[in-house]
């Protein structure tokens, strides 16, 4: 993602002509490198040389709600671990419908699908399960 308009064209045009690969540049109308929970989120998205602008609107998923804004480092882990033991459906759906864009880039699953099932993913701590084993996987490594 990224938090200025004026340059997504720029990226995708970029990586289309620079890249064989598939992936999708965006950016939201609040100005976050991310999808936003507040505002539709210009998408565009490059496969096979070519380009597809579209458009995701929070409002499409769940009711639009203001973005969070993290003052510190600390902050930020408690919210993250927080989304991941889904104390805040806010932020739940938040996290979800970024993480469904992957889904919906990498296995082709339709944008609302991707979205329940990465909602799901949290709600029922499978996620957070994959984040602990991960942890336990680098600690293995150090």
């Amino acid at each position: 993602g990224v938090s200025n308009k004026k340059i997504l064209t720029l990226y995708a045009e970029t990586i289309r002509l620079l890249d064989d690969s598939t992936c999708i540049v965006y950016t939201s109308a609040d100005n976050f490198d991310e999808i936003s929970s507040a505002a539709p989120t210009e998408c565009i998205e490059i496969k096979d040389g070519r380009t597809n602008k579209f458009y995701i609107n929070p409002e499409d998923f769940f009711e639009p709600f203001p973005m969070p804004i993290i003052k510190s480092a600390d902050e930020g882990l408690n919210r993250f671990i927080d989304i991941f033991l889904a104390k805040s459906e806010k932020l739940v759906k938040l996290v979800a419908i970024n993480a469904a864009l992957a889904l919906y880039l990498l296995n082709n699953v339709e944008l609302k699908k991707a979205f329940e099932i990465c909602r799901n993913e949290i709600i029922s701590g499978r996620a957070y399960e994959k984040l602990k084993s991960l942890k336990t996987y680098e600690a293995k490594e150090a």
